[in-house]
């Protein structure tokens, strides 16, 4: 079941997407709804993957029990935060955008402007905050005197 998910995911989720799209035109009731069933899924989606990336790399030796839980537990806080300062900046610029544009084009020309301005903050984000995460999270080296040394 998992490995038919990952498959199919970048499929799954290019249709949620249009269909978000679509209900800019036809359905702008249930944009927020189909919205929001969007980013849970998404968030259910990732978890799955990176806890059963974590069981795997435990049950094929690699990593011990201890190891196995810090790694779920920091790459759970890592999507957790990442999408967190996503929706903050994404949401910002897009309120931002959606104003002006709005005004002049109209009201679905100006929404669409949103969405791929809140994409691309929320790209930038993203990219940021996962190469910060993996400084602050990556293994350091410690150093021990050797005896009689």
């Amino acid at each position: 079941m998992i490995k038919q998910l990952e498959k199919y995911w970048p499929y799954i989720s290019i249709l949620l997407i249009l269909a978000i799209v679509a209900s800019l035109f036809y359905w702008k009731s249930a944009t927020q709804l189909l919205s929001i069933i969007l980013i849970g899924v998404s968030v259910v989606a990732v978890l799955i993957f990176v806890i059963q990336k974590q069981i795997q790399a435990q049950k094929q030796g690699k990593i011990s029990l201890t190891v196995m839980r810090r790694n779920i537990l920091v790459d759970v806080l890592g999507v957790l935060i990442s999408m967190a300062a996503v929706i903050l900046v994404a949401g910002k610029v897009a309120g931002v955008i959606v104003q002006p544009i709005g005004n002049v084009l109209g009201g679905t020309a100006g929404i669409l402007c949103a969405l791929v301005a809140g994409l691309v903050a929320g790209i930038g984000i993203n990219l940021v905050v996962q190469w910060v995460w993996r400084s602050l999270t990556k293994p350091r080296k410690i150093f021990v005197a050797k005896k009689g040394v």
